[in-house]
């Protein structure tokens, strides 16, 4: 199986130093959202909250784990507990999430242009917390059953990644086709179509009615939604691209990443000519691939396809940093807050402390001159 040129010490600290950040900056996002009344009661944040915490657990988890085998050549704990654990949390959360950005991508268009459809507190829990509910339980009763109870007994590698391990069901070719269905080509449906469907009806409604304020209230949702979704379009799509055109060669492999055969594949179907662009390569690379061509390179693509979708979760909380309201501003009160008061709180003492020490020394010489002059005096007279 190809691997990436990089160097493991190099995947190492590309890995470590991403995540740190990336930790850093997820502990604020939620701090920020959770403990800010305003923003943690509004609906269009909820499915963010979610996919927040839920990339969390990743960064504490999942990414450690893989950082620790890059670094050490081997799994934290060998044995099958931790082996399945470790690849029902990677599958769990990869699959919750794709599916939570789906529907956010859904969810705008009510939030926005249907607002009527939420009014009462019943439609609030049908149409925006029970999907979102739905959508975790589904993802995290599907991976655990299928990696803890439908899994057979193979031998395990404490030098692969998840020990080498993936669920027996997978053998299945019918279950295949449903997964790489519903948590692929469905998802990457939905996430393109809604998006792209969103941004046009956001636009087209601020031309008719030319209504700026309006638009200000709907922008943050629309730009928050947009980037997580080219979020996904960037990090998931050289995965996506070959997992079905190799799935049969990999299938050969005992030792095969299942994570190459789930990326979402619906970036094929709507997709920006950036994003043309951008990865042509990798398009053109597949199409040679399914005529039997360039099978090496294609799997080389698919491997750096994989190491780098990882980004996703290294930039998610920074992209919900940046639609965060009057973050900018928060960020600037704070630098400059600190700025003055580094500048002023040592300063202002040690002016004080040798005016006071120069005080002290005339005082202390005039009391000198005074007690010499006064014997001087005294023996005049």
């Amino acid at each position: 199986m190809t691997v990436v040129a990089i160097p493991i010490i190099g995947q190492f600290w590309i890995y470590l130093v991403s995540n740190v950040e990336s930790l850093l900056c997820s502990i604020f996002v939620l701090y920020y959202l959770l403990f800010d009344q305003n923003l943690r009661q509004r609906l269009h944040n909820h499915v963010v909250i979610v996919i927040l915490i839920i990339n969390f657990v990743t960064e504490v988890t999942d990414i450690p784990w893989i950082i620790y085998q890059y670094r050490y050549g081997v799994v934290l704990l060998f044995t099958p507990f931790f082996c399945h654990t470790w690849k029902c949390i990677d599958s769990t959360t990869y699959s919750t999430t794709a599916r939570l950005v789906a529907w956010a991508s859904v969810e705008r268009h009510i939030l926005i242009f249907h607002t009527n459809w939420i009014t009462t507190k019943k439609r609030k829990i049908l149409l925006h917390y029970l999907p979102i509910i739905a959508i975790v339980t589904y993802g995290v009763a599907l991976f655990t059953i299928t990696h803890f109870f439908l899994s057979c007994v193979r031998p395990l590698n404490p030098n692969s990644l998840y020990c080498g391990f993936y669920s027996c069901i997978y053998n299945s070719g019918a279950y295949s086709m449903f997964e790489f269905i519903t948590g692929g080509i469905t998802n990457g449906f939905i996430i393109a179509t809604f998006s792209a469907a969103l941004l046009a009806r956001i636009i087209r409604k601020k031309l008719r009615i030319n209504q700026e304020v309006n638009w200000r209230k709907q922008r943050k949702m629309t730009i928050q939604l947009i980037s997580i979704t080219l979020l996904f379009y960037i990090f998931y799509l050289p995965a996506a691209l070959l997992a079905r055109i190799i799935r049969k060669k990999l299938r050969i492999n005992q030792e095969v990443n299942w994570r190459k055969q789930r990326k979402m594949t619906i970036q094929l179907i709507s997709i920006t000519l950036l994003f043309y662009i951008f990865y042509l390569p990798s398009v053109i690379a597949s199409i040679l691939e399914s005529f039997g061509i360039l099978g090496v390179h294609a799997e080389t693509l698919a491997a750096y396809g994989s190491f780098f979708s990882y980004y996703i979760n290294f930039l998610l909380a920074a992209v919900c940093a940046g639609t965060l309201p009057h973050l900018k501003i928060k960020i600037k009160n704070t630098i400059r807050f600190w700025t003055l008061h580094r500048l002023t709180t040592p300063t202002v003492p040690m002016i004080n402390s040798i005016e006071h020490n120069q005080t002290g020394r005339n005082c202390h010489s005039m009391r000198i001159d005074n007690l010499s002059r006064q014997p001087a005096r005294r023996f005049n007279k």
